[in-house]
């Protein structure tokens, strides 16, 4: 090593060549003090200590510490870019290879300078901040908030009022969608495994004709026991248009039924209004109902009064004069009718097990003559009658068979008037045939009562004759030869009294 004692001496050069005489790097020092380049001692504060050179400056080890305004020009390389203060770039962009790490803040100059970043931006923190500089006054406001957008917190509970434009997802297993307070509203929801919640509305402030859930099942009570269902079966199902409401649990213990209450229901004091209680398929099913009213508005009806002193009777009402209860089989034939003044019974009657059933053949005749001996009025096997049980034409005393009957005639004044109004009747035992010599006349006797007729008058019996057929008249024993006609009209009642 060479000393060099002259003092104040100055180098003339374009440049200086320093060359080890060892092969190892160059030191340059001063034992008094600091080596100063341009006026300023390096690492220290004074001047600027420009350095120009094409090529890079390298710090084996090391930091390089810039206090002043920054790098002017060119760029700086390293494996960490570290600001004490703000790091400011001014104009273009930042491009950084590596990491910034900064105690300070990394800030853009101008409303136009944006950080953009090719793949994520990772936050250790836990806020994105909008910050509002007001005439030195700051403000900070989550940005989330700011641009009034969804909050999803670590435990995910949306706290703000959001609109969501698409879908929300929640996917993963035991993620749930949970609004604890508020309301979930949406114009339609997909869900393709279940919903789990206190309460369902279905209420978008008014009502309207799309106001409505649909579903395959709805069940009741998910939890414990006595629970029910409400449910249709598929398409493809035995029973795809029947709606079936099903219990659950075996029919024992507690009541299981459906309740229909009114308004004013008050439990334990009060019984719902209706009660539907399937029982089981062994017993059946049953109702519990006040009134089961048919039709709409005013119409026939079954009811049971709730209190007073026909609680226990049923009654069934037909509102108006005109209104008719009918009994039919299932080949629809009517059986019984009950109308506001008759009942009308179209078939076997009972009392027990005595049959009660009356038939009435009605025949209006004309021209009937009053004498000993008339014309026949009618005979059995004519066809002449009208049956009055179901207004049947053409019937026949010999087809409503044999039997205990009563005959009755009410007639109007004999064509010459020497005969007033007139009735008749009689107990008319009829066998087939009747008689086994027709020319014989035999009589029944009976009750006559005219409005007026004749002094010495003998009362009429009815007689019959007959061979192949028995024809029958009514016979005037004290008019021998007579002329004088009557109309009227005969009924044949046959009345159950024996075999």
């Amino acid at each position: 090593m060479s000393n060099f004692p002259a003092k104040n001496e100055q180098i003339y050069a374009n440049e200086v060549i320093l060359t080890s005489e060892t092969g190892q790097d160059v030191d340059i020092r001063c034992t008094t003090g600091n080596v100063k380049i341009n006026g300023s001692v390096p690492g220290g504060a004074g001047g600027s200590l420009p350095i120009d050179a094409a090529g890079d400056i390298t710090l084996n080890t090391g930091n390089l510490t810039v206090l002043g305004d920054g790098i002017a020009d060119g760029k700086v390389q390293g494996q960490t870019i570290k600001s004490v203060s703000t790091l400011v770039v001014d104009g273009g962009g930042a491009n950084i290879v590596g990491g910034i790490n900064s105690t300070g803040d990394i800030q853009t100059l101008g409303g136009t300078s944006d950080i953009i970043s090719a793949r994520n931006y990772i936050l250790d923190g836990t806020q994105v901040i909008k910050r509002t500089d007001n005439g030195g006054v700051v403000t900070n406001t989550e940005y989330v908030r700011h641009v009034g957008g969804a909050i999803k917190q670590e435990t995910n509970v949306f706290t703000s009022t959001n609109e969501f434009q698409d879908n929300v997802t929640v996917s993963g297993v035991g993620r749930q969608l949970n609004v604890p307070q508020g309301s979930l509203g949406s114009s339609t929801a997909n869900i393709s495994t279940g919903i789990t919640c206190g309460s369902i509305s279905v209420d978008n402030g008014a009502e309207g004709p799309n106001q409505f859930v649909n579903a395959r099942s709805f069940g009741f009570k998910p939890s414990g026991t006595g629970s029910w269902s409400m449910s249709q079966q598929p398409v493809t199902g035995q029973v795809p248009d029947v709606l079936q409401i099903a219990q659950s649990q075996p029919y024992a213990g507690a009541p299981k039924y459906i309740a229909i209450t009114s308004s004013d229901y008050n439990p334990p004091g009060d019984q719902p209004n209706i009660i539907i209680d399937p029982q089981t398929q062994a017993l059946g099913g049953k109702m519990f109902i006040n009134t089961v009213q048919f039709g709409r508005g005013i119409d026939p009806r079954i009811e049971s009064a709730t209190t007073g002193p026909d609680s226990n009777d049923v009654k069934i009402i037909i509102p108006n004069n005109s209104g008719q209860i009918r009994f039919y089989t299932n080949s629809t034939d009517e059986k019984l009718r009950i109308s506001n003044n008759q009942i009308n019974v179209y078939d076997n009657f009972y009392f027990g097990n005595y049959l009660f059933l009356p038939q009435q053949l009605i025949y209006t005749f004309t021209g009937a003559v009053i004498d000993d001996n008339p014309p026949t009025l009618f005979n059995n096997n004519a066809t002449i009658f009208t049956l009055a049980n179901n207004g049947a034409t053409g019937q026949s005393l010999a087809g409503t068979g044999q039997g205990f009957y009563k005959l009755t005639i009410n007639a109007a004044a004999s064509s010459g008037g020497t005969y007033g109004p007139f009735r008749y009747s009689c107990d008319f035992p009829y066998t087939t045939p009747n008689f086994s010599v027709g020319t014989v006349i035999t009589r029944f006797e009976g009750n006559f009562s005219g409005e007026f007729y004749p002094a010495g008058l003998t009362k009429p019996d009815l007689c019959g004759f007959g061979l192949a057929g028995v024809d029958f008249k009514l016979c005037w024993p004290s008019v021998p030869a007579g002329t004088e006609t009557y109309s009227g009209a005969l009924t044949l009642t046959k009345m159950p009294y024996g075999t």
